[in-house]
């Protein structure tokens, strides 16, 4: 599916959590989807949560309307770093609830902010939307 979709709109890189994903890393690699690693931490989830959270308020943000993107964003609660309340990172309440589609976005609009300049979602023209497939 990965091979298909990146023939329709090819990507320049896969962000992974390596978290178990050795096997997915090799293959994305095999099939020249260049994986990147991507830690879940604050100092690597905050500003890019930040991003997606700003896109969603502004009503900048839009997906296909996949139930399950739609579940999993709901699902996401900001954990803040203790004694600072600027940085942040998501996490679920319950087991249950799964929050991989959101944290694949974030992960991915982490990776489109380090390649170009100023605040990547901010800097969209009002009438621009962020569209995710």
């Amino acid at each position: 599916e990965a091979k298909a979709a990146n023939k329709l709109n090819p990507v320049s890189e896969s962000p992974i959590d390596p978290f178990g994903a050795t096997g997915l890393s090799h293959e994305l690699a095999d099939e020249g989807l260049n994986p990147v690693t991507i830690i879940q931490n604050y100092a690597n989830m905050s500003d890019p949560m930040k991003e997606l959270e700003a896109a969603i308020e502004s009503g900048r943000f839009h997906h296909d309307g996949n139930p399950i993107m739609s579940w999993c964003i709901s699902n996401v609660v900001g954990k803040y770093l203790p004694g600072n309340d600027d940085v942040v990172k998501p996490i679920k309440e319950q087991n249950e609830n799964k929050i991989d589609g959101a944290v694949a976005e974030i992960m991915a609009i982490g990776r489109a902010m380090l390649k170009e300049p100023g605040d990547f979602l901010s800097s969209l023209d009002p009438d621009d939307d962020l569209l995710i497939l």
